[in-house]
């Protein structure tokens, strides 16, 4: 009987590393794979390949494979270093509205239904907020990136912008349009809060 634990034990402990190296491994071909496209998105890899940094005009971003707060979700982030008039966090909301009033107490309302019934927003500063969200070029930004899936986060210091997975790295020529794409967005975004 003793043999048999020891053998499990054994088995759990190399299943275990072996489970360890392949996630380590993975994790640092998706980060080579991102620092080989630095150069197309005329930026420079730092933290021992970890991270791309650049600018678009006055706004610095950086560029690193990531997970969320809760590691459940991979992705790459995108951030912008800026100083904003307000902290916002979006989500699609996980039920419409339909008329009801939110649920949610920190939450607040833009009054454009069409919006309000798909978005979750909080925010720190409602009349600032409402006033970005209610301008049409910002909101566009805003619905793209959420119909893409992505989330969006504005701090006071920085705006992060995150897309979810990672298997779309493994095309360079769709991660390198991605993220250029994303990255003009996430500047118009921070620029028009800045111009204001």
């Amino acid at each position: 009987m003793d043999s048999i634990f020891e053998v499990i034990m054994f088995l759990v402990v190399v299943g275990s590393y072996v489970f360890r190296f392949i996630k380590v491994r993975a994790a640092k071909k998706r980060q080579g794979t991102l620092a080989s496209l630095a150069a197309s998105l005329d930026g420079m890899v730092e933290s021992n390949g970890e991270v791309i940094s650049g600018a678009i005009e006055d706004v610095p971003f950086e560029i690193s494979y990531r997970q969320t707060d809760d590691e459940s979700v991979e992705g790459v982030g995108l951030q912008f270093v800026a100083e904003l008039p307000f902290v916002m966090d979006i989500a699609l909301r996980a039920e419409p509205l339909n008329g009801r009033p939110s649920q949610q107490s920190e939450e607040f309302l833009t009054g454009d239904s069409a919006f309000d019934k798909q978005y979750s927003v909080t925010t720190d500063n409602e009349k600032a907020c409402r006033q970005y969200l209610l301008d049409p070029l910002f909101r566009a930004g805003v619905e793209l990136v959420m119909k893409q899936g992505y989330t969006l986060t504005f701090l006071r210091e920085y705006a992060v912008l995150h897309i979810p997975g990672s298997a779309w790295l493994s095309d360079s020529e769709q991660a390198v349009n991605t993220l250029k794409q994303m990255l003009q967005v996430g500047h118009s975004l921070i620029a028009e809060l800045q111009d204001n």
